[in-house]
């Protein structure tokens, strides 16, 4: 093959992945145009205010992932890990904040993020655990005080000598952000045949107003390879729950920890 082939077969592979991006981003502007032009979401103003942009955002990404990934992602004998389908989210979320359509104050997404300012520029891990051991051995000597809902299971900021620290999935948030600030929406993905027991506590801790994150909402997705669905949180306990599908997204009323 010639020079001028090589450079000819180059040009069309660009344009063939030109045209197919172009492709995927009028799918994307469309979806979440369609998403935000929602009746319902009027009438939730009052009680989510402007979380409401960040639940449009983790919605909008859940219909395009439906549309194009799930089926693909999804095997009887062996389902991908569950990290590559909230990459694919993660994905389609920073594209949309890009074409301007996330009008959050808290403009950073990230993956299992893990830094946060605790005292006077000093950083420490952005995550949580279980901790069985006395206060005195804890970050900072402090223990969360929120801790009624899950029973005698103790919850504190995680570090060094805590056993298991959790990484959220997915959070909306500002970066480098003093301790229980700029937190807007925490998220954890589970896979629809696996116990999310577990993350629906993790979410009701990160948003409680006596904790130490205070996230304004957070949601736990139950992904499937046809729908998806989600639990918003907001205070620990309100929440609201929708099924999202690959052309539409509706509010449910059967959701279960």
């Amino acid at each position: 093959m010639n020079a001028t082939a090589c450079l000819l077969g180059g040009a069309m592979s660009r344009l063939k992945v030109d045209v197919m991006m172009k492709t995927k981003i009028n799918g994307l502007y469309s979806t979440f145009t369609s998403l935000c032009k929602k009746s319902f979401w009027k009438s939730m103003t009052t009680e989510w205010g402007t979380s409401i942009s960040d639940m449009q955002l983790l919605l909008g990404a859940l219909m395009i992932f439906t549309r194009d990934d799930a089926s693909a992602l999804f095997d009887n004998q062996k389902d991908v890990d569950e990290r590559v389908m909230v990459g694919c989210v993660y994905r389609y979320m920073y594209c949309a904040c890009m074409m301007g359509f996330c009008k959050s104050t808290q403009p950073d997404i990230d993956i299992e993020y893990d830094r946060m300012q605790i005292d006077h520029g000093k950083f420490g891990p952005k995550a949580f655990s279980f901790c069985y051991r006395p206060k005195t051995t804890c970050m900072r000597g402090q223990e969360d005080k929120c801790n009624s809902f899950v029973g005698r299971e103790k919850w504190c900021l995680a570090c060094r000598q805590c056993d298991r620290r959790v990484r959220p999935d997915l959070i909306i948030h500002k970066r480098n952000s003093d301790l229980g600030v700029g937190n807007g929406m925490i998220v954890e993905f589970k896979r629809n045949n696996v116990d999310d027991h577990d993350d629906n506590v993790k979410i009701a801790y990160a948003t409680c107003e006596h904790g130490s994150l205070k996230y304004v909402i957070g949601a736990v997705v139950k992904l499937s390879d046809n729908t998806q669905v989600v639990g918003f949180y907001k205070d620990s306990v309100r929440r609201i729950a929708f099924t999202v599908y690959p052309d539409k997204v509706e509010r449910c009323d059967s959701w279960h920890d």
